[in-house]
């Protein structure tokens, strides 16, 4: 027999004369009594000994964490409580770490009450100790006083809630003696039930469970029902009448050390009385209350052990107990939204994900958001871009500060909430920063965000353990600048051949704007080849023959001249007029010149014109475009030939600044091969387009009656026909005309007037004439790029002299 059933044999004839003299003796000397039989038998190997004072660890409370709640009882060897001690005579440690200021409270009359829920075993295995058993239990119910609360539970194979909680200490005894024998053993859910019962009761809370063997008919299991009063911080004290080794014990055991209270075991239940006295004493005595603020104030869900020590006159004592810290743990991450684009705004989020605790009450929030800087900047104004989560309330409820450099790429915010603002729960966005991509950013730049410096304090100023996640980002689209085909920053003739070099090539459109041809920076999304993306002048998502009015609308420009707020200008109306196709033979035979005329209905100025031209069948072979005589300068001059397809588009604009006609005349003249005159049903125009100085298009069509062969179409007198290609690389041809036979002389010369090759023709005949320059001076070597002229003069046999002159320009 161990020293806890010695005990319990000693004191148990003493506890019936205590009953038989109850009459005698008030309720606080029958509790001393008691106090001195239960200390002189040692048994609680929990509690720590020195000297004559003794110490029992009560109640621990977490729930308004940092701060931690304690309650312990004292005695001496007289076994009175030991009164008067303030905080000089406590000690508390906290994983062994000493931790300061304390506040004692002393409570002499316990005036605050328990609420305790009696578990009584009623199994047919209680056969002949439920009357003891219950007897005992009487004599509990007996101790309690009138602001106590107690309630009754029995269990056998089911739990049945015998009395809810009452203060009227008869109506609890009366419902005790009600008791009768059943079968089975549900231990685990009877204290589950128990727990139930106090979870809506204030103040000090106690469950006391008698049993008599092991459970085998419990829906809960033994693994739940340690973490659930573990969790809840309600002491149990489990009493095990006459078990056996692995009958039992070791579960009751593990019930009692896990919520708190005390395991006790008797062989029989003539020790009853004396332990529910024990137990009593426990729950009603006086007792200190011991507070303090943790100093490991981190929510990391960890259970902490705290050990209280108390010295007075000479002699010490010390228990332990412990507490799990609430689970606090909050993650961040960064998004951004829409993709990150050239020249656009882009939100980027520090969010709590769903996966993450949310972020809860808390006084204040600081990070620091590192970023490229080369391409990114928070837009302006920087205050209206820095915009919280609509739960953190008005600007009366919390407060940003912020500081920005720009040159480390670097923002330090720091939000703290007012005192009295309200309690937040959020998941999601916490926060948005609108940014802005620079326009230089290339497409699929890999662009990082850092969460630096990342911290979370408390009411109390305690830091909260955070985790944080950066962001990589891919920069998504280019910047056209519409006109700069070659995006070398300047919108000039090279810009005309790179149309050909992409012909055809297709991609994504770009978002139609108020503007399409503005001279600003626009955002484009990538083609398949890079380069192309910049051939789209118009955005309209393929290269072709209408790319080359934004290089007329633009021309010189460069991004130096961006200004945000300049648009181009459009016409009062869009020009208009009436489209006539003459065809009449050339000089050689088998070809003919076919000439797109306009017959002009209004003023307005005519910039250029696109169109595509179908060729039918085998007989007719597109060989040539030029620059029709309406245009009074040389106008840009885009033109793809494609034979197989038996298909002309073409592209004319004058350069922005240019002198513009505003009456009607010849548009284009194309160069046919046929074996037969061309009739109406050989040739279709489509797509056609007479262009106004903005870049604004009038759609009309040439109808196929207005097509007609006329027998002599040629000029009326000598004329210098628009060279083609212009600009050229590696040559170019000029065509003129001469009414009658004549000598012709060109010459080449440089913009500085420095001759560089020179031509001469003996007695033409009147007609047609061409000569071609394939960029080389007079010594055979080629010229650099640049601006050239070139000088025609004619002088017929009676000395008559016609000349003209314009302007070529050689790309390379």
């Amino acid at each position: 027999m161990n020293s806890r059933t010695d005990y319990l044999q000693r004191c148990g004839l003493l506890n019936r004369v205590l009953i038989t003299a109850r009459h005698l003796f008030s309720l606080p000397a029958i509790l001393a009594w008691s106090i001195f039989f239960v200390v002189a038998g040692s048994y609680s190997a929990s509690r720590a000994q020195t000297g004559a004072m003794y110490m029992k660890y009560l109640r621990i409370d977490a729930s308004n964490f940092p701060e931690i709640i304690s309650d312990v009882t004292l005695w001496d060897g007289t076994n009175a409580p030991v009164t008067g001690l303030t905080e000089n005579n406590f000690a508390v440690y906290e994983d062994n770490a000493f931790q300061a200021p304390i506040v004692v409270e002393y409570f002499g009359d316990d005036s605050i009450g328990v609420s305790v829920v009696l578990v009584i075993d009623h199994s047919g295995s209680m056969r002949e100790e439920l009357g003891d058993a219950k007897a005992a239990a009487v004599t509990f119910a007996s101790l309690l006083h009138d602001y106590d609360s107690g309630a009754l539970v029995i269990f056998d194979n089911q739990v049945t809630v015998v009395q809810p909680f009452t203060s009227n200490r008869q109506v609890l005894i009366d419902a005790i003696n009600s008791v009768r024998l059943g079968n089975g053993t549900a231990v685990y859910d009877g204290v589950l039930e128990a727990i139930d019962l106090l979870k809506t009761r204030s103040g000090k809370k106690a469950v006391v469970v008698l049993s008599d063997g092991r459970d085998n008919s419990s829906d809960a299991t033994l693994d739940f029902t340690l973490n659930l009063v573990e969790s809840v911080g309600i002491p149990v004290y489990t009493i095990g009448l006459g078990l056996k080794a692995g009958k039992g014990d070791w579960q009751l055991q593990a019930i009692a050390t896990r919520s708190g209270g005390e395991f006790y075991e008797t062989p029989s239940s003539k020790e009853l009385e004396a332990i529910y006295r024990h137990i009593a004493l426990l729950l009603t005595d006086q007792f200190y209350r011991i507070h303090y603020n943790t100093l490991n104030c981190q929510r990391d869900g960890t259970r902490r052990e705290v050990r209280i020590e108390a010295q007075s006159q000479g002699f010490a004592a010390s228990d332990t107990s412990s507490y799990i810290a609430p689970n606090y743990n909050v993650d961040f991450t960064l998004s951004a939204t829409p993709l990150i684009a050239p020249g656009q705004t882009f939100n980027l989020r520090l969010n709590v994900p769903p996966s993450s605790m949310a972020l809860q009450d808390f006084a204040n929030l600081s990070f620091t958001i590192k970023y490229d800087p080369q391409y990114l900047e928070i837009d302006k104004p920087v205050e209206q871009n820095i915009v919280p989560n609509n739960a953190f309330g008005t600007t009366a409820d919390y407060s940003i500060n912020y500081s920005i450099d720009e040159v480390a790429g670097t923002i330090a915010i720091d939000l703290a909430r007012s005192p009295g603002a309200a309690a937040i729960n959020i998941h999601g966005a916490v926060m948005k920063l609108i940014f802005v991509a620079e326009v230089s950013t290339p497409d699929s730049t890999r662009l990082e965000f850092e969460l630096q410096n990342l911290d979370l304090q408390d009411r109390s100023g305690c830091s909260q353990i955070v985790r944080s996640k950066n962001l990589v980002a891919y920069s998504s689209g280019m910047i056209v600048w519409p006109g700069d085909t070659n995006h070398n920053g300047r919108v000039e003739l090279s810009d005309a051949l790179v149309l050909g070099v992409y012909w055809n090539i297709s991609g994504p459109r770009r978002k139609i704007s108020e503007n399409i041809l503005e001279w600003k920076p626009q955002l484009a999304q990538k083609f398949s080849i890079r380069a192309a993306t910049h051939a789209d002048c118009d955005g309209n998502g393929r290269v072709s023959e209408r790319d080359v009015i934004p290089i007329g609308v633009n021309w010189a420009k460069t991004p130096s001249d961006y200004k945000g707020g300049y648009s181009p200008k459009a016409a009062a109306a869009p020009p208009e007029g009436a489209l006539s196709v003459r065809i009449a033979p050339d000089k050689v035979p088998g070809q003919y010149r076919l000439s797109l005329w306009v017959d002009r209905s209004n003023s307005a100025p005519l910039a250029g014109i696109t169109l595509r031209m179908q060729a039918g069948g085998d007989k007719l072979t597109v060989l040539s475009a030029r620059p029709g005589a309406l245009w009074p300068e040389q106008p840009l001059f885009f033109v793809h030939n494609d034979a197989q397809e038996q298909s002309l588009a073409l592209g004319l604009m004058l350069p922005a600044g240019s002198a513009m006609p505003e009456s009607g005349g010849e548009l284009v003249q194309i160069l046919l091969q046929a074996k037969q005159p061309p009739t109406a049903s050989d040739v279709a125009f489509e797509d056609i387009a007479l262009v106004g100085a903005s870049g604004a298009t009038f759609e009309t069509a040439v109808a196929a009656q207005d097509v007609a062969i006329a027998a002599n179409a040629a000029p009326d007198g000598f004329k210098l026909f628009a060279a083609y290609p212009n600009p050229f690389n590696p040559r170019t041809t000029v065509q003129f005309y001469l009414p009658e036979t004549a000598h012709a002389e060109a010459v080449i010369f440089d913009i500085a007037g420095r001759e560089v090759r020179r031509y001469s023709m003996q007695s033409l005949q009147s007609g047609f004439h061409s000569l071609q320059w394939d960029g080389r001076d007079t010594f055979g070597r080629s010229v650099g790029s640049g601006f050239y002229f070139i000088r025609l003069a004619a002088t017929t046999a009676d000395g008559r002299r016609f000349s003209a002159k314009q302007k070529l320009s050689l790309v390379k």
